[in-house]
């Protein structure tokens, strides 16, 4: 655990250095990360056995051995991400040296994100090389045990991707300019007007102040929320998407409000934390990662990003950018 040790700011006293404490921190997370990987191993190993006295196929043992894999490395992965979501949190407001340390954290958490993936492309080899080799000698229900096991394979592929999204998002130099918005947020309206016609939804804006935010960042962020509205667009009536800004004293403020379905009152931050979703079995693609990444890069800019009811039903979604 990292905690504030500085000394207050009216005291004149440098901070301690405590440089065993980040040295600790790599060798300390891959042991966490190779023991996990040795239970699963060796659970695996007993399942085997157990397997052999109790008559099960062989298919049952492989897609076994294979699901605790996968187990294991969602796990780690799982683990690593929210122990850095705390720490960040934490440390959002402190000085420089806790800065510096919430940038080491990021960057181990993209090198575990990325080294997930070399394990992940045996596993998915594996059972690949397995349907091609026994798939006409499969029955239904062997044909549908491994379709699962390759589903859940590509899932954690994607929030793998997703997790890894998450430290760019934290590490990656921000290139600031003046940004037309109004002709940036067209942009956003054109590129979803396919999505919009289908669902029978419109999209408007008022005029809209520049501001001074990274082109690429602000632009992930507004997708997202678009997207975002169309998915989850209430059944009974059409979509209603409105963009508005104006500068409010040393900040500007961008409103992004739907009609949809809106988001209880109890969960309205709850959405923006890594992975969680409003209703995680709504059947609806996503890994719940993206308000997370959107408010991360709103923060990176010196901003905010908050939700309010939009009045009649649906959701306002608030980004503030410091002018």
């Amino acid at each position: 655990m990292i905690t504030n040790d500085l000394p207050s700011p009216h005291s004149g006293e440098p901070p301690p250095s405590r440089p065993w404490q980040r040295d600790a921190m790599v060798p300390l997370a891959a042991v966490i990360v190779v023991g996990g990987l040795a239970i699963a191993f060796d659970a695996a190993d007993r399942w085997c056995l157990f397997a052999a006295r109790s008559g099960v196929t062989w298919l049952d043992e492989v897609l076994i051995l294979m699901a605790l894999i996968g187990l294991a490395i969602g796990w780690t992965a799982l683990c690593r991400l929210r122990v850095h979501a705390r720490l960040a949190a934490t440390m959002g407001h402190h000085d420089a040296r806790l800065r510096a340390t919430n940038r080491e954290l990021e960057g181990f958490s993209y090198a575990v994100s990325h080294d997930l993936r070399a394990p992940l492309r045996i596993l998915n080899g594996y059972l690949d090389l397995l349907r091609r080799r026994a798939g006409d000698r499969l029955d239904d229900r062997e044909r549908m045990f491994l379709d699962e096991a390759l589903r859940g394979a590509h899932h954690m592929d994607v929030l793998i991707n997703a997790m890894l999204d998450y430290a760019r998002a934290g590490g990656a130099p921000l290139e600031v300019e003046s940004i037309d918005l109004e002709s940036l947020v067209d942009d956003m309206f054109l590129e979803a007007a396919p999505r919009l016609r289908d669902v029978g939804g419109t999209a408007s804006r008022a005029a809209l102040p520049r501001v001074r935010a990274s082109r690429v960042h602000l632009t992930r962020v507004l997708r997202n929320l678009i997207d975002n509205a169309v998915k989850y667009r209430a059944p009974t009536r059409p979509l209603i998407l409105r963009v508005t800004g104006r500068a409010v004293d040393d900040r500007v403020e961008i409103r992004v409000a739907d009609n949809g379905r809106g988001i209880p009152e109890g969960a309205r931050e709850r959405v923006f934390q890594l992975f969680q979703r409003l209703e995680p079995d709504d059947g609806m693609p996503g890994t719940g990662v993206g308000l997370a990444l959107c408010r991360r890069i709103l923060e990176r800019h010196g901003g905010r990003l908050d939700l309010v009811p939009t009045v009649g039903g649906g959701c306002t979604f608030v980004l503030a950018l410091p002018i």
